[in-house]
């Protein structure tokens, strides 16, 4: 008997290890697994975390400039409106000719056409005669260049005398058309 009983004992012995082995590779093991991978993703969401956290303290930086952005919207929107408004215009060129001691003689304005150089904008062809000194015709060409709406110096041709100096000024002054303006002619009313 005593040796059935060490066969049963042995027996159960290995049952026991085989229960064991197998609950850990079918119950255990597995659940590790999933611990790892859980584990692997709230790492991943950590670091995306740490990115987000990144790009949100950015964004409150950019926030902060908004303003900024704001008012320089405004000063490009008002270099290039969406109508040419030639009596503002007009006053524009007469007050930085009055403010540059330049008196202009003569305007003409020519026909929209499309720019050249800027694809999405329109140019307004402008002829002008200014009289004045040498260094005034210069100090006003430049304020012409730098003022708020945007206009470029084409051409200037000086002719000078013992008593004053004149300057013979072709520029073009732009617009941006409003949305759903197709055509050259309809664009950028010069009102």
């Amino acid at each position: 008997m005593r040796r059935t009983d060490q066969v049963w004992l042995a027996g159960g012995l290995v049952l026991i290890l085989a229960l064991i082995a197998g609950g850990w590779f079918l119950f255990i093991s597995p659940k590790f697994g999933e611990a790892d991978d859980v584990d692997a993703e709230a790492d991943t969401a950590q670091s995306q975390l740490i990115k987000l956290n990144k790009e949100n303290a950015a964004l409150d930086q950019e926030e902060k400039k908004k303003a900024t952005y704001v008012a320089q919207l405004k000063v490009k929107q008002t270099a290039l409106p969406t109508r040419y408004d030639m009596p503002a215009f007009v006053r524009q060129l007469q007050d930085t000719g009055t403010k540059w001691d330049v008196n202009i003689t003569q305007l003409g304005v020519g026909s929209p056409v499309s720019s050249v150089s800027v694809p999405s904008a329109v140019e307004l062809p402008i002829t002008l005669t200014a009289d004045g000194d040498a260094a005034d015709l210069t100090k006003f060409l430049t304020a012409l260049q730098s003022g708020s709406r945007a206009v470029l110096v084409k051409s200037v041709a000086i002719t000078s005398d013992t008593t004053s100096t004149q300057a013979s000024i072709l520029i073009s002054a732009f617009c941006v058309p409003p949305t759903g303006k197709t055509t050259v002619k309809d664009s950028c009313e010069a009102s």
